[in-house]
């Protein structure tokens, strides 16, 4: 993303999350720019979304994080990794 018109160059071309997504059955959860304020403040340690929370480069990672726990929510519950195997033997 150019920094002084916001103009959107795909540097790497676009369309390649979609489609790796595609290949392997999984939700695109989103996509984020190259923008060069993203990376500004990660070097400076603040998140984007607390540095700029009105921004369209945070409003990506919301999006992303609710698209995220939507589909978190309606996973089946697997909890039989957490116990122990239980063998109950006659005597």
């Amino acid at each position: 993303v150019c920094s002084s018109c916001g103009h959107v160059e795909h540097l790497f071309g676009s369309g390649g999350g979609a489609r790796m997504a595609a290949d392997y059955a999984v939700a695109l959860l989103g996509e984020l720019p190259l923008d060069v304020r993203i990376r500004e403040d990660v070097d400076g340690g603040t998140p984007t979304v607390i540095a700029e929370p009105g921004s369209k480069r945070a409003a990506a990672y919301f999006s992303m994080a609710r698209r995220a726990a939507a589909r978190l929510s309606v996973l089946n519950k697997d909890y039989s990794r957490a116990f122990p195997k239980i063998t109950v033997e006659a005597s």
